[in-house]
């Protein structure tokens, strides 16, 4: 995966031509998305027309990936190419459905729950996509599936990483125009912000849609190691995972031996993501298993000593439901 051919000229050309065809309407949302960041950076808005430009926005935002999710299910169902694009239909009605029911007031903690969990659901079918109809048939996938799902996460990665570094690069280069010619009469927050939306809301999914595994590798074992993955897996995640793990339990042995303090609350998101993040190092690290026994280890012990740590979390939230449901009767007891 070379980034710096996706920057030339003529590599920029091909594939734009590329995805438009194979992805017209993923490649119009982020477009769309892209012109309304501007609109809400550059025009003088209202605070309903801002609200209701932020709804658009990130209702875009979660269409978009189920536009990605759909034309990765339909490529493998065998349909000619206007079928393919009538099911985009699908993730149009959802839009419609998402923008009536979404509000963008994250003060209310529930609208920012309901926006993150429609996301992660709709980005984790991203990575089942092209087997749905192979899941429906109960086949076995579980080889092709995992290249699938590797490739997938090399994707998202390397499209991180070219965000970041793309809207720093740029981020350092006004810092130092600004800061050696001493221009005056000139936002610089909004240039920063402006470079900021051409990174990562449309360069950066842009090329996403360039890397995206081909129709022809869905079936195909064609898992291929690439090695900054690779490496941030063994020396970077797993080690990462072995030190959390040691913490977490030295914690819980600290509550066990001071039963009558109660465990801070700290504790449930610091177990709910040692969660989520060690089985997705789990299911990174199945082609490195053999090599390395570090890896190995891991593999043969997590799904185990997660378990001690879910009673550690029920307690903390047994806790403070208990601990708040008791307040609120004595306040409404003093009222």
């Amino acid at each position: 995966m070379k980034i710096l051919e996706f920057l030339s000229a003529e590599k920029l050309k091909a594939n734009l031509v590329r995805i438009a065809y194979r992805f017209p309407v993923s490649l119009l949302i982020i477009s769309l998305v892209t012109i309304l960041f501007f609109v809400l950076l550059r025009a003088d808005l209202t605070s309903l027309q801002e609200d209701n430009l932020l709804r658009y926005i990130f209702s875009g935002i979660i269409t978009f990936f189920f536009s990605l999710w759909m034309y990765l299910s339909t490529e493998t169902f065998e349909k000619t190419k206007i079928n393919k694009h009538i099911f985009q239909a699908i993730p149009v009605g959802f839009w419609l459905m998402f923008l009536l029911t979404f509000k963008t007031d994250f003060q209310n903690f529930e609208n920012l729950i309901y926006f993150i969990l429609t996301l992660v659901w709709i980005v984790w079918y991203l990575f089942i996509a092209p087997f749905i109809e192979k899941i429906i048939k109960q086949e076995n996938t579980q080889t092709i599936y995992y290249s699938f799902f590797y490739n997938m996460s090399v994707v998202f990665l390397i499209s991180f990483i070219l965000g970041g570094v793309l809207f720093a690069l740029w981020a350092i280069w006004i810092s130092a125009v600004f800061a050696l010619f001493d221009i005056t009469g000139i936002n610089n927050e909004k240039l920063y912000w402006d470079w900021a939306i051409l990174s990562l809301s449309l360069i950066t999914p842009v090329f996403a849609l360039t890397q995206t595994p081909q129709k022809e590798t869905f079936h195909k074992d064609g898992f291929v190691e690439n090695a900054f993955f690779s490496f941030l897996v063994k020396y970077i995640a797993i080690p990462f995972i072995y030190i959390y793990f040691v913490i977490l339990y030295a914690y819980s042995v600290k509550v066990l031996m001071n039963f009558q303090e109660w465990p801070k609350w700290e504790v449930s998101w610091m177990v709910i993501w040692f969660s989520i993040f060690g089985y997705l190092i789990y299911m990174f690290s199945n082609a490195f298993e053999e090599e390395n026994r570090f890896i190995r280890f891991f593999r043969k012990c997590f799904p185990f000593v997660v378990i001690p740590q879910l009673f550690m979390l029920f307690y903390a939230i047994a806790l403070r439901i208990w601990q708040y449901g008791h307040f609120f009767v004595f306040c409404n007891f003093k009222i």
